[in-house]
């Protein structure tokens, strides 16, 4: 990412910093989410987002909480965790392990990752992992 595209806002002049502020800010937010969800889950850090985004961090704070009412680093971790749901529900338990599953996400304590997980699905990663099996053999 670092030096991927000029700064935004930079790339006509059609964006001023001043006239054109939330412009700028739902561009660096369309950005930011884009490079998120094609970032397959591996560790992004804010701070690395905003500054190839050429924005401050309270900047995209505001504008993904204005927007999607989260901050950045929680659209990050939701992003994850819905990846880990589809990885879960294709998987097989007896080719892989929950935890190595939520390792490739980026999760390193299966518990913790099981407790949001559960409090962002109502399912624990077992139960979704169960009816995925179910669904491959019914299916």
């Amino acid at each position: 990412m670092p030096g991927s595209r000029k700064r935004l806002g930079q790339d006509d002049g059609a964006v001023t910093a001043r006239r054109g502020r939330p412009a700028l800010d739902r561009q660096a937010l369309s950005w930011a989410m884009a490079q998120i969800d094609a970032s397959d889950g591996r560790s992004l850090r804010v701070s690395e987002i905003c500054a190839d985004a050429g924005v401050s961090q309270r900047t995209m704070r505001s504008a993904f909480q204005s927007t999607l009412g989260m901050s950045p680093s929680r659209y990050i971790r939701m992003r994850r965790l819905h990846l880990v749901r589809a990885a879960l529900f294709s998987a097989m338990s007896g080719h892989t392990t929950i935890a190595t599953i939520g390792q490739r996400f980026g999760f390193r304590d299966p518990g913790r990752m099981a407790a949001e997980y559960h409090a962002l699905f109502g399912e624990y990663p077992h139960e979704t992992l169960r009816r995925g099996e179910h669904a491959a053999r019914c299916g």
